[in-house]
């Protein structure tokens, strides 16, 4: 057995997988560093996302206020509009009963022209 090759083998071995760790330790960085840039691209769109879904939460509120006030206008409005059915609709027997005896007078002009 030759000692001297075997030494030689032996650090051969010991460069090459220096080598080795040396690639891979370079690959974990530059894996470490697209993961980091990854993480950071994904932490900016949740944060999109959440910025996004507090104007829609902010615009839902609003459409809801708007809603119950139109609500309130509504119910306002049909309100009126109740009490404006009963007035005309008392008028209108008012007017009626006023016709109706105008009628009456005036048949009762023309029977006794006749």
């Amino acid at each position: 057995m030759d000692v001297q090759k075997t030494m030689e083998f032996i650090l051969e071995q010991q460069a090459a997988a220096v080598v080795r760790q040396a690639q891979l330790e370079t690959r974990m960085a530059e894996y470490e560093a697209e993961n980091q840039a990854w993480f950071k691209r994904f932490e900016s769109g949740m944060s999109a996302i959440q910025q996004t879904q507090l104007r829609q939460l902010e615009m839902i509120d609003g459409l809801v206020d708007e809603s119950k006030r139109q609500r309130e206008r509504l119910n306002e409005t049909q309100e009126k509009l109740d009490h404006f059915i009963v007035a005309t609709e008392r008028r209108f027997n008012e007017t009626q009963e006023k016709l109706d005896a105008l009628i009456s007078v005036v048949d009762g002009i023309v029977r006794r022209i006749q």
